[in-house]
């Protein structure tokens, strides 16, 4: 998942949902894993 976030411009060391939520008004991608991740 950190490859294809950093392949959209988004660099992260991992994807916790801590750290997910801090970018999550800047890329739109973000915002729809962390919703696809509530919906799992």
């Amino acid at each position: 998942m950190t490859d294809l976030l950093a392949r959209a411009g988004v660099q992260m060391p991992d994807t916790r949902a801590c750290l997910l939520r801090e970018l999550a008004d800047k890329y739109p991608m973000v915002a729809a894993l962390l919703e696809w991740r509530k919906r799992r």
